[in-house]
């Protein structure tokens, strides 16, 4: 199905409802239920700010979304889900595949703010072979959550100008992308053949965290065969000092623990094959 610039499916203003089961006499909770659908072929790929979230859209909400298939699917930001907006979300076992952002990638998660709500859970997805600018495979800020046993493979931020391919954007960075006021635990996921590529400056193969003084949990993660090229400056003909982390970069002032994790096979143009900071 193809429905232009909206989400095939978007929720809002559910919120979970305590009551009692009068079974046994204890709190019940009642949330929607988005379960077993394929999301596809929907959206446009332009530099367009209106075309958001063509897959699922969650806005103060709280939504499950477990067991669906989203992909090539096309979008300014958040092709496949794009969640907002104090929700609480639980997202598990979905197939995140082929799906494009222009700018932010394949799911946006924002304004969850930590202080509101215990944020989103990622449980057991597949993210393979989505593309965006930056957090091909997700976008998240300003809030919590936990991203546990997920496979992130394959995903690639390019910093092409959609409307010029052959003229290198300033920026792309990582398949993960923590940004400000993130307090997103990573744990025990498998990150493996994510890309930077095409731009001035590219970062952060795997993760990229620039969460300005706020924490994020990285352990027990890993990181395989991720890549990121040496920047593309055509005045210098290529030769410049950037391309960092080729699995984890850390930036503005953030502060990860990050610790026993497992680095191997990755790449980095200039520096830091496995972290830079």
């Amino acid at each position: 199905a193809w429905n232009g610039h909206q989400a095939l499916i978007q929720v809002e203003y559910v919120f979970r409802e305590e009551a009692i089961d009068p079974r046994n006499g204890r709190p019940d909770s009642f949330q929607a239920l988005i379960s077993g659908i394929e999301f596809r072929n929907n959206g446009s790929a332009g530099d367009d700010r209106l075309g958001q979230a063509a897959g699922l859209s969650i806005n103060q909400a709280d939504v499950i979304v477990d067991s669906n298939y989203f992909h090539d699917l096309q979008a300014y930001d958040g092709a496949a889900l794009l969640i907002r907006q104090f929700s609480r979300a639980q997202v598990v076992n979905n197939l995140i595949w082929n799906n494009g952002g222009t700018r932010w990638g394949a799911v946006v998660d924002t304004r969850n703010d930590a202080g509101n709500n215990e944020g989103t859970i990622y449980l057991g997805n597949s993210f393979i072979g989505n593309t965006a600018k930056e957090g091909s495979a997700l976008f998240h800020d300003f809030g919590g959550g936990v991203f546990l046993n997920n496979l992130v493979a394959g995903n690639v931020s390019a910093g092409l100008d959609s409307g010029a391919i052959d003229t290198p954007a300033l920026e792309a960075k990582g398949a993960l992308m923590l940004r400000k006021d993130s307090t997103l635990s990573v744990l025990m996921n498998t990150f493996s053949g994510n890309q930077v590529v095409d731009a001035v400056d590219p970062n952060s193969g795997a993760i990229n965290i620039e969460t300005e003084g706020s924490t994020n949990v990285v352990q027990l993660n890993v990181f395989a065969g991720n890549a990121v090229e040496r920047g593309r400056d055509l005045s210098l003909n290529g030769n410049v000092s950037v391309g960092r982390g080729g699995a984890i970069g850390i930036f503005n002032q953030s502060t990860p623990l990050i610790e026993f994790n497992l680095f191997t096979g990755n790449q980095a143009g200039y520096g830091g094959s496995a972290i830079a900071s």
